[in-house]
């Protein structure tokens, strides 16, 4: 191998070096020895170190661990790790650095309020070269309402003495406003470097909830320095961004790139988000419709509001998956909701908590406006949350309304949304419109997967759904209901029902698997041929077997209480009952 090529693949093999709990005693004696050797280029190429916490302690040769093995003799470090970095761990590190090594390490893992002062004391040694740095609070200090916060922060004061910090993540472990990091980011002397920026709140614990910290006090935000180079900023344990949070961070950050604003815990029940005012909606919509990434949750504004945001969005903003609910239990109809999730692959889904009362005007307008470029659709209606196999019930004028709305949408999604792969329907009575155009001049849909729970559908439905639907790969129906009687009057237990699909090819059909019949009997129609079979159940096990037309009809006049299925489609490779499955001869 040309001498090149072999230090190419050298480098490649010992940029990361990872000593894991099973890394032998004797790997690690031959890894040193391989590394120490002095025609050996190796030891340069290694730029990132991760030692689970036992090789801390443990030795590899002589009286060295392996940490402090390999950081004497790799000077190119620049990344350390421990799974769970202890107060040896900082104080192997400390050694090193003291002695002469590790000239170059710009991240080091960080403590969980534990070892804080080893971790200091340790960084006060690198500060030269850190790019990142974890800027803790004492946690037998409280933040004050009002006034200095720098006191809580033991290592407030060296801030100004760390040149290079391009990361800095301040856990303030306490439920503030966020503007409260302003005294700390003007300590770095360094903020003009700054890259990205976290912040980690604390969730109020039960006896708190009626608690008030400061943030509802006004801030000018106008007299506050600027950091044009922040590109990330994420906000953890803040259940939602206030409008003083938003206000902050637009003017902070103007340059901001990514934003994620989520929590890692629980609340003792979920907290009334704020109403935001129209200019700030406003200036918000545009400000995150700008960025590559983003992440937030209960955005509630009134629905005029949340409209606009979505407008602002659609224009920007990488979307490719989208959830609706209308909900009859939003706690003030005046409002909607918006959450924004973010996708590792540079994605996001959209999630919109509608009012019954206003879900019209919304519900299109977050349809049309993301149409082009959803793949998958989730709409969840108001009429049955605890499934739809139930007897008659009787729906309120509102449930009505609502589900009217998202069931009439179907057909406008499965025409105008032409990236769309998932489509999945929960709580609705779908009674759509009749048809009156030919299967002939529509645009039909490919679907990964069509998936209808707890739905109630009247005989025509997917009978018009499928002059929209050329081919579906997946296609379940999961606690369902066939027959409506008029408008909305849901009728159970009947003998049988027909899946009613001509237009449409199926990959496999996943059917209901919890018939309680002990005999099932089933009529298949595809273009080409029809089959008919007899699948039974008993105490010894299940039996399906095929029939003839005559013997169908015989076995279905004879077994009364016996389950019948109709299926008509176009072509089926599998149909799936969950006990048992049939499977296409064609």
């Amino acid at each position: 191998m040309p001498q090149s090529w072999r230090l190419a693949a050298m480098e490649l093999y010992y940029t990361h070096l990872s000593i894991a709990w099973h890394f032998s005693e004797k790997r690690q004696s031959q890894l040193i020895e391989a590394l120490g050797h002095p025609e050996n280029p190796a030891r340069h190429f290694v730029k990132e170190l991760m030692v689970e916490e036992q090789w801390v302690y443990e030795k590899a040769s002589g009286n060295d661990s392996i940490l402090t093995a390999l950081g004497s003799l790799c000077p190119n470090l620049t990344v350390i790790e421990s799974n769970k970095p202890t107060r040896e761990f900082y104080k192997r590190l400390l050694d090193l650095r003291q002695a002469g090594h590790l000239l170059k390490v710009q991240h080091i893992s960080a403590p969980n309020h534990s070892h804080t002062s080893n971790y200091y004391k340790t960084m006060m040694a690198f500060k030269d070269t850190l790019v990142e740095l974890l800027v803790n609070r004492d946690l037998t200090i409280d933040l004050p309402q009002t006034g200095s916060i720098k006191a809580a922060f033991k290592i407030a004061d060296y801030l100004g003495e760390f040149k290079c910090l391009k990361r800095l993540h301040i856990d303030l472990a306490q439920d503030v406003a966020l503007h409260r990091i302003e005294e700390l980011l003007a300590l770095c002397s360094s903020s003009s470097m700054l890259e990205t920026v976290k912040v980690t709140m604390a969730i109020k614990k039960k006896e708190e909830e009626d608690k008030t910290f400061d943030n509802d006090c006004y801030i000018n935000v106008q007299e506050l320095p600027r950091l044009l180079g922040v590109k990330q900023f994420t906000l953890i344990n803040r259940w939602y961004l206030s409008t003083q949070d938003m206000v902050y961070i637009m003017h902070k950050f103007p340059g901001l790139k990514q934003l994620h604003s989520s929590t890692e815990g629980h609340y003792s029940e979920e907290p009334k988000a704020e109403r935001y005012t129209t200019e700030v909606v406003q200036q918000f919509s545009r400000y995150i419709s700008k960025l590559d990434r983003c992440h937030i949750c209960l955005f509630k504004a009134a629905p005029a509001l949340i409209l606009d945001a979505i407008t602002q969005l659609s224009k920007g903003f990488k979307a490719d998956n989208m959830t609706v609910y209308g909900s009859d239990e939003v706690d003030d109809e005046r409002c909607a909701y918006l959450n924004i999730m973010e996708h590792p692959r540079q994605c996001h889904s959209i999630h919109l908590i509608l009012p019954t009362l206003y879900i019209e005007p919304l519900h299109q307008t977050a349809l049309e406006a993301f149409a082009p470029q959803i793949k998958k659709l989730q709409l969840y209606g108001t009429m049955n949350p605890e499934g739809a196999r139930i007897y008659t019930r009787l729906f309120s004028n509102v449930q009505i309304a609502t589900n009217r709305i998202l069931s009439d949408s179907v057909e406008f999604i499965l025409s105008k949304f032409s990236l769309l792969k998932k489509l999945y329907l929960y709580n609705l009575v779908i009674n759509t419109s009749s048809s009156t155009t030919g299967s002939s001049t529509r645009k039909q849909a490919r679907l990964d997967d069509l998936y209808i729970y707890q739905c109630a559908l009247n005989p025509q439905t997917l009978h018009q759904l499928s002059q929209h639907l050329e081919y579906i790969e997946r296609f379940r129906l999961k606690d369902v209901a066939f027959w409506v009687q008029g408008d909305l009057t849901i009728i159970d237990n009947q003998r049988d029902y027909r899946i009613d699909m001509p237009y449409t090819t199926f990959g496999t059909l996943f059917l209901p698997d919890d018939i309680r019949a002990d005999s099932i009997i089933v009529k298949i129609c595809t273009d080409t041929t029809t089959k008919y079979f007899l699948h039974r159940r008993d105490q010894d096990g299940t039996t399906s077997n095929e029939l003839t037309k005559q013997d169908y009809n015989y076995t279905n006049n004879l077994h009364y209480n016996a389950q019948s299925i109709h299926v008509r489609c176009r072509h089926f490779t599998t149909i799936d009952f969950g006990r048992f499955k049939l499977a296409s001869s064609d």
